[in-house]
């Protein structure tokens, strides 16, 4: 009994074992922990470019979706704008075909009206109507590169029918020089009446709104519109 006693480990010796053993585990662990560590810490070097670009590419996107949309709306604008020119060059058109005549037809016609209303309103006409191409007023862009150096199709952009100056004077009684400027006013032809100059009679008191006998003698110039030649 004493030897098989004697053979048993001492307690001492089986406590410095296991905690032997309980070591080389703690140093396992703390190896396999390094180790996964390192793993980690390895990928993280590795992921974190690739993060990065996301990150860039990500917001290039969206810039590129922001400018896109800019783009897109512009481009209705855009749209929305020649529809509305389109509509107004067509309404311009059907203006221009309605209520204009061609040039040459539209003066003598106008003579013919203008003669026809001094006899049938009793006034006394000029004996000369002029007429005259209107000059329009050049634009700012051709006032600093100067008249002569104006081309004619700068010209046209500016002028969207063409327009004759006429000027005449008549004279009567107020009354039949009203009608006659009321008749006027109706004519078929599309005109504007730009001046209007209104005088005495030698030897009569003419005053606005007198008497319908009193004579008056009146200046005229006139505007009138004519289709665009082809």
């Amino acid at each position: 009994m004493k030897k098989l006693l004697a053979k048993l480990p001492q307690a001492s010796q089986f406590d410095a074992r296991k905690t032997s053993f309980l070591r080389l585990q703690e140093y396992a662990g703390i190896g396999i922990l390094l180790i996964l560590g390192g793993i980690a810490g390895y990928s993280l070097t590795l992921s974190a470019p690739v993060h990065s670009e996301v990150l860039t590419l990500d917001k290039k996107y969206k810039e590129t979706h922001a400018e896109t949309d800019k783009l897109q709306n512009e481009i209705k604008k855009r749209e929305y704008e020649t529809q509305k020119v389109g509509e107004a060059l067509k309404k311009l058109k059907t203006f221009e075909e309605d209520y204009l005549r061609e040039r040459r037809a539209g003066q003598l016609a106008l003579l013919d009206e203008l003669n026809e209303l001094g006899r049938k309103t009793s006034v006394q006409m000029s004996n000369e109507i002029t007429m005259s191409e209107a000059q329009e007023p050049l634009p700012e862009l051709g006032k600093q590169k100067g008249a002569d150096k104006i081309s004619a199709n700068e010209k046209e952009k500016f002028v969207v029918f063409p327009t004759v100056s006429v000027k005449f004077d008549i004279s009567g009684p107020y009354a039949n020089v009203r009608k006659f400027i009321k008749e006027l006013e109706r004519s078929k032809q599309f005109i504007i009446l730009e001046l209007l100059e209104v005088s005495q009679e030698t030897g009569n008191a003419f005053k606005l709104g007198g008497a319908p006998t009193d004579m008056v003698h009146v200046d005229l110039t006139l505007t009138a519109f004519y289709r665009r030649e082809k």
